[in-house]
């Protein structure tokens, strides 16, 4: 999406003003109110009620709200995905918010994870997923079928089936868009967080709100 793509390329230049990310931001007012609506949920636990990405930006940082600009925007794509009929576009929507606010929960206190986009990892953890399922319905339906019929995981059998699981499919996007390396390892590796390096335990961290979203 233009605007979350506008926003992350003004936050990476060094010369950037407050001002001029949160003007990029302000550009897409649905966007705006969903940020302002996340950030004073209980889930982020402040004291006082926020009321402008200005403040949002000076409290919780830059890296936090324009990776949360950046997750939302991309993520509406979820709801607009032709998906066959196989996964229901908003239960996927729902899936991927859960996971994110519940990994940001869990990340309130954990100072190591600060400014690596924890929500944003949430949200983006299935966008091989969708992938998938947009260009190879067929198989994706055999997957989810022999999936549903044994105690194997949707994961595992991608990979028999695939040679490969969505979240190697996630890396590669991931990679091509140039998103930072905390959010496409933890897209990568969030069900083998061991594979992930030095970022394994913040897949780790996306892999568990995975399955208590679940």
């Amino acid at each position: 999406p233009s605007v979350a793509m506008q926003a992350y390329n003004v936050a990476s230049n060094p010369e950037s003003s407050l001002e001029d990310i949160v003007a990029k931001i302000l550009l897409a007012p649905a966007l705006t109110i969903k940020i302002l609506k996340i950030v004073n949920s209980p889930f982020y636990g402040l004291s006082n009620k926020i009321s402008s990405i200005k403040d949002a930006v000076v409290l919780l940082g830059t890296d936090e709200v324009v990776n949360m600009a950046f997750g939302l925007s991309l993520s509406e794509s979820f709801l607009n995905a032709d998906l066959k009929g196989l996964i229901d576009p908003k239960a996927l929507w729902h899936h991927a918010m859960g996971t994110a606010l519940i990994a940001r929960y869990l990340c309130r206190d954990l100072p190591q994870f600060k400014d690596m986009g924890i929500f944003t990892a949430g949200l983006l953890h299935d966008i091989g997923k969708i992938y998938l399922i947009e260009n190879f319905a067929d198989l994706y339906t055999t997957i989810l079928t022999r999936t549903k019929e044994s105690a194997v995981s949707t994961s595992a059998v991608e990979q028999e089936i695939l040679g490969m699981d969505h979240g190697k499919i996630a890396k590669s996007i991931g990679e091509n868009w140039n998103l930072p390396d905390p959010l496409v390892h933890a897209a990568a590796f969030h069900h083998q967080p061991s594979a992930a390096g030095e970022y394994s335990l913040f897949a780790a961290v996306i892999g568990f709100s995975d399955y208590l979203s679940n």
